[in-house]
């Protein structure tokens, strides 16, 4: 009975442990967007959401980029909740950039956009004369001080997927746990009767 009650308990604390743990990284994980992109020149690029509000400067980030011909990789953090729209700026003034990918993460999964998709999914609104893909990279002509476009997908959508697909990785990887832990306290307990076998045998 305390046997069985053991093969019971313990996989499903382990299970109920992890869970815990992985949705309490699920709850606090920011939302974070990513750039891969090549720039010649000295700027930055800036990122707003709309809360409901437009677009406007206290609701948006910015970083700056240094010129390379090499990728760089920019990180923006989002918020938790409300976004409803999202624009990028990539410049401030005149000139050429390419853009290789741009990502939605949220902890675990994350959905990229590759060029042919992001000259789908957003579209350029101001300053902008070329938003061409290239197909392995997006080409973006500036021919103003304020270049931007803005994302035409479904955000808060894309959100959920990603959170869903979260949770039902967690929930994968605490049954695994569970499943693991049984079969290690099998594993203890058939050398634990095999071990007293020899011990019985001997004279």
């Amino acid at each position: 009975m305390i046997k069985k009650l053991i093969m019971i308990i313990i996989p499903l604390c382990a299970a109920c442990i992890i869970a815990v743990f992985l949705s309490g990284k699920l709850k606090s994980a920011v939302p974070i967007l990513e750039i891969e992109t090549e720039i010649t020149a000295k700027d930055f690029f800036q990122l707003f959401y709309n809360l409901g509000k437009g677009f406007n400067e206290k609701n948006s980030t910015k970083t700056n980029v240094e010129p390379s011909e090499e990728i760089q990789r920019l990180v923006f953090e989002l918020p938790k909740r409300g976004v409803e729209k999202i624009r990028i700026d990539p410049l401030t003034k005149s000139g050429e950039i390419k853009i290789y990918s741009i990502e939605f993460r949220l902890f675990l999964f994350s959905k990229k956009y590759n060029p042919a998709m992001i000259a789908r999914e957003f579209r350029p609104v101001n300053h902008i004369s070329i938003f061409e893909d290239k197909n392995t990279y997006l080409r973006i002509v500036s021919t103003g001080r304020d270049p931007h476009f803005v994302f035409e997908g479904f955000y808060n959508y894309e959100m959920m997927l990603l959170r869903r697909r979260n949770i039902m990785a967690i929930i994968a990887v605490s049954l695994l746990s569970a499943i693991l832990t049984l079969i290690l306290i099998k594993l203890i307990f058939s050398l634990k009767i095999f071990k007293n076998g020899v011990n019985d045998t001997r004279p």
